[in-house]
């Protein structure tokens, strides 16, 4: 895994699924052509329910610092689903 995210993020664009629910996505062009230089774990939908802040900006360019940096993402990514269907369940809405 990490030589192929690090093949990634010396490339122009590219991206990696690191496990079922979220991609690593990256670009060096924005849509008008302008040089960016972009990173972002990009989420599932979780059956099929988007539950928001679906991608998230990762700043790091380092190996270790993209693992913590996606560690962060997918812990907080994770505790607003759990809120999220806590909440329905409690107003009694199902996500199904």
């Amino acid at each position: 895994m990490k030589n192929e995210i690090m093949a990634m993020i010396n490339s122009a664009e590219g991206s990696y699924r690191i496990n079922n629910i979220a991609t690593l996505r990256r670009w060096t062009k924005n849509g008008i052509g302008e040089d960016v230089d972009m990173l972002v774990i990009a989420f599932d939908p979780i059956n099929g329910v988007n539950f928001g802040d679906d991608t998230i900006q990762i700043n790091s360019r380092t190996y270790d610092g993209i693992v913590a940096d996606c560690e962060r993402a997918i812990n907080n990514h994770m505790n607003r689903v759990a809120i999220t269907l806590m909440e329905n369940l409690e107003n009694g809405y199902r996500n199904c």
